[in-house]
């Protein structure tokens, strides 16, 4: 089986095939199936738009066309910018947590990345504070909500 650092867990908030989602992935191995334009490759391309950026980023579907990182977010109709996130957790040890993640949004072709950990405290540069457990789409939406509330 795999040993740590490995990946625990994708979540996906805004996207096209993938709205509010949150996918674990098994240890040794993960598997994701379904039918013709169900999301399946978008996964693949999340997962590097994540390591590698938008700058790096080539699509994984080569046959169906371009589709670049603003084209993954799902359109709500009105006037603005509509936001899309992908974020990853990594489990660093047994029940320790760090996400990685990308914000993607509706107007540019260009995504940011982020890391999220536990606390505010950075005088120890030399490791991340870990979560005890990994954030999931409501942790996201919770927060997103709280801060449009203040």
């Amino acid at each position: 089986m795999k040993e740590f650092p490995r990946i625990h867990s994708l979540s996906t908030l805004g996207l096209i095939h993938h709205q509010e989602f949150d996918y674990q992935f098994h240890p040794l191995r993960t598997d994701f199936i379904g039918e013709s334009g169900s999301g399946k490759s978008m996964i693949a391309d999340l997962l590097q738009l994540i390591f590698v950026g938008s700058d790096a980023f080539e699509s994984a579907t080569k046959g169906v066309g371009d589709r670049p990182p603003d084209e993954m977010v799902l359109k709500a109709g009105g006037k603005g910018t509509d936001l899309g996130y992908a974020i990853l957790n990594i489990e660093t040890s047994e029940n320790k947590f760090i996400t990685i993640g990308t914000y993607i949004e509706s107007s540019a072709r260009h995504t940011q990345s982020f890391i999220v950990q536990a606390g505010f405290n950075f005088d120890d540069d030399s490791k991340l504070q870990a979560f005890d457990k990994p954030l999931s789409c409501k942790d996201f939406l919770l927060v997103n909500f709280q801060h449009k509330v203040d």
